[in-house]
């Protein structure tokens, strides 16, 4: 079997000729050129090997011309390919599905036999890209183009973090409630995505609001949660009469809402 770059044979190894009788020293085929079709692309067998499979085609072409009795018959010849690469060889083909064919004239066997040489480009695949990885934990937000996510859908979690006035650093109670929801959160493998928002007051800069959800955030992962299951937001809560701009203390907080829920 002669092999291209990755083992494409091109030479048929075709099926016994049938017609008139032909003298021991005389083909009845010699110098028989023309187009032949393709007429089948039928994958025979695998091959397992490491670190690639192989998948092995039985390939016929047929000449256009087969009501002429001096019209040599169908040949078929094997093609093997990378398994992952089985789409572009059956494209390969089908782009030749017409082809120039010919008798092999420096065979006198290959010529009382009738088997063809097709006049096909040599198959060279081309490395097929991996899989994306699959996105897991807040990734899936970037993948799915949620910048900024709907925070009217989802479950808010009862557990708050207050703070002092113009200050990132939790409350005394901060520890106990976040060892509370970490127990939560690590039994709820379905909560994929949680957002993690630091509220500010009236007075405040929208930086420290960032500055206590990440505080809270770091609580978590001391306790052992992926930290893949986080994202946190900044917010300022404001109120839309300018005299009623006051700093309020139930203001200055932290929320946490599951974004994405696996069931």
């Amino acid at each position: 079997m002669l092999r291209g770059p990755i083992g494409v044979a091109l030479l048929a190894l075709g099926y016994a000729a049938c017609g008139p009788a032909a003298s021991p020293n005389k083909c009845m085929y010699e110098g028989w050129a023309g187009q032949c079709q393709l007429k089948g692309l039928i994958k025979v067998r695998e091959m397992e090997s490491f670190p690639r499979a192989f998948a092995v085609f039985e390939v016929t072409y047929e000449p256009l011309d087969t009501e002429s009795p001096l019209s040599p018959p169908a040949s078929r010849f094997e093609v093997m390919a990378p398994a992952d690469n089985e789409g572009q060889l059956e494209a390969h083909f089908q782009q030749y599905a017409t082809a120039a064919c010919r008798i092999d004239p420096s065979s006198l066997e290959a010529c009382k036999e009738g088997k063809l040489q097709v006049q096909v480009p040599a198959f060279t695949p081309t490395q097929v890209a991996p899989d994306a990885p699959q996105q897991l934990g807040c990734k899936q937000l970037e993948a799915r183009g949620q910048v900024n996510p709907d925070f009217n859908a989802g479950q808010v979690l009862e557990v708050e973090f207050s703070f002092d006035a113009d200050s990132g650093a939790p409350g005394p109670d901060a520890t106990a409630k976040a060892q509370q929801l970490a127990s939560l959160i690590k039994s709820k493998p379905g909560w994929e995505c949680i957002a993690i928002t630091g509220f500010i007051t009236f007075g405040e800069s929208l930086s420290l609001a960032e500055t206590r959800a990440r505080a809270i955030k770091k609580l978590l992962l001391d306790q052992g949660v992926d930290a893949s299951r986080f994202v946190t937001f900044a917010a300022s809560i404001g109120t839309a009469a300018a005299e009623d701009r006051v700093a309020r203390p139930e203001e200055r907080r932290v929320k946490l809402k599951v974004l994405i829920e696996k069931k």
